[in-house]
This record gives structure tokens, sequence and C-alpha cells, in this order.
């Protein structure tokens, strides 16, 4: 992260690239740009990636396993506790964007269109109730 910092590299959030690359402005930015982002939502973002971030102001995108929050009962998991919603807030306020991975994270090719949509869907709805 440090190497990146010092080559000029700036970040933003997922939803910042998306509306930048929606405008297109033919390719060219003034500065390299990236997007960081974390899947799942372990807590070890909050103890080990975001005090390095925050120390380079570095912005970054997890996408959060919202049910239940801080548990370490999914077994993807392997016993690594997921972010509780306080430190989510948290880290949402200090300018990380929290996203929508999925309700339990299953595996979505085996469920049908309803499950599907109330996975996304109801993680969707939980953040935006909780943070």
């Amino acid at each position: 992260m440090a190497q990146l910092h010092r080559a000029g590299f700036r970040t933003v959030t997922v939803s910042r690239a998306a509306r930048l690359l929606r405008n297109d402005n033919d390719g060219v930015s003034p500065e390299p740009l990236m997007a960081i982002t974390f899947d799942d939502g372990c807590q070890s973002f909050s103890e080990h990636a975001f005090p390095v971030l925050r120390d380079l102001g570095y912005q970054a995108t997890v996408f959060v396993i919202t049910a239940p929050a801080g548990s370490t009962d999914l077994p993807f998991m392997k016993g690594k506790l997921h972010l509780t919603w306080d430190q989510l807030g948290r880290l949402h306020e200090s300018g990380v964007e929290i996203g929508a991975h999925t309700v339990t994270h299953p595996d979505l090719t085996r469920l049908d269109e309803a499950g599907i949509v109330a996975e996304f869907e109801g993680s969707r709805a939980a953040i935006a109730d909780r943070v």
C-alpha cells in the first residue's frame, strides 16, 4: 500500500468508481485511481487493513455478509469473526463504504431466483437499516 501511495495512486470507493466508469471521461484520469475491496466483512479488516488505509488516506469498500453480524457460525468462515454492526457503523463514519454481499454467503448456483433475490435484497436492506 505504501508503494502504491508513493507512486501517486489515489483511491475511490466502488460506487464512485462505477460513476466514473459510467461517465467515461474518455478513460482519462488526471492521476492513477484504484478501488480497494474486501469481501465478507471479517473483523480482521478493522484490526489490520483499516489502520493502514486510514494512515495513507485511502478509501475502501467492504462487502459484508449481514447475518449474523459478529458471529462465527457460517461454515466457510472457519471461526473468523464478522464485523459487528457497531464496528460497521464506525467504519462507515470513517469513510469506508459498506456494500451488500449476501445474507448468508450461500452457493448462489444452488438457489432459485427467489432465493437469490432474498439474499441480495436482505443484505442490502439490513445495511440500509443498520449502518
